[in-house]
């Protein structure tokens, strides 16, 4: 064959591949992204939707674990019992008590005890130990450490469908690769055979950035949806009966701070408030300069 024949066939094969591309593209954003239909269209939703652990609403909503759900975390230690909270000299005051605690509270309360001295830290010891150089590397491990682990923990629910069409994306890569070398090895140098990199490169970093929630969760995300708008808009609505009840979900959702201007007063929701910022704050600190220290 003359090298026009070859490369009328090398273009054909190619023109089908970028068909297949297309086509593939529409299958993920079909399967893998449309989101199902739901019957709940309200805009505000004034009750927490379902009892879901802050965990699991971070998952659901955000599609992972949030800084924020640390919060939320040190409040549990102090429902049940392993921190007992005083406000002492401008300052909240920590003291660490042993009760049974989840494998994820159990890991961030043995970084408390490292940090207390006779059992006992205050929220502004606590700041100033995570932006040392040696709080910054610690905070980091230890973060992830809860993270994994509560992760885990959450996972007993299943919020997002499988993904499908894996095998499609791996078979468009690897033809899409032999392509390219194909384009350059057969000395067609088409501007299109080059052009293969991008759907190569784009197709399995759509794939992995796509989500679909599953029929089950579809509504009740939309009701949370709902319910986070209304927390950002608490003070147009008659006040609730228990406002301290949307605390942690509060936290979760980042409307903590519409929630405290709203009761700016409540000793409970000042402190989750101020203890979210600093929280908030350790972690960007961390990230920041703790990942430095690692190396």
């Amino acid at each position: 064959m003359n090298m026009e024949t070859l490369t009328f066939i090398f273009y054909f094969f190619l023109s089908l591949w970028y068909l297949g591309a297309i086509w593939l593209i529409i299958y993920l954003y079909r399967h893998n992204y449309i989101p199902y239909p739901v019957s709940f269209n309200e805009r505000f939703y004034k009750e927490l939707p379902s009892n879901l652990e802050p965990g699991e609403l971070s998952i659901l909503v955000h599609r992972k674990i949030e800084p924020q759900v640390l919060t939320t975390t040190f409040l549990k230690l102090i429902k049940k019992g392993a921190l007992e909270l005083q406000y002492k000299d401008g300052d909240y005051l920590f003291i660490m008590k042993e009760v049974n605690l989840e494998r994820s509270e159990k890991v961030i309360y043995d970084f408390l005890a490292n940090i207390a001295h006779n059992g006992e830290f205050t929220l502004s010891g606590f700041n100033k130990y995570c932006n040392s150089k040696r709080g910054d590397t610690e905070f980091l491990f230890q973060f992830d450490l809860w993270k994994k682990v509560l992760r885990k923990e959450s996972s007993s629910k299943q919020f997002f469908d499988d993904k499908k069409g894996y095998s499609y994306v791996k078979a468009m890569k690897n033809l899409g690769i032999l392509l390219l070398i194909a384009n350059i090895a057969g000395g067609y140098h088409l501007i299109t055979g080059y052009g293969t990199i991008l759907p190569i490169v784009f197709i399995p970093f759509f794939f992995k950035i796509i989500y679909r929630r599953t029929k089950e969760y579809s509504e009740e995300y939309e009701k949370w949806t709902s319910f986070s708008e209304y927390l950002e808009h608490i003070k147009e609505f008659e006040a609730p009966k228990n406002i301290n009840s949307y605390t942690q979900s509060a936290i979760v959702l980042k409307k903590i701070d519409a929630l405290f201007g709203y009761k700016p007063t409540d000793k409970s929701i000042l402190f989750a408030h101020e203890l979210n910022r600093t929280l908030l704050k350790c972690y960007r600190h961390a990230y920041l300069n703790g990942n430095r220290s690692l190396f």
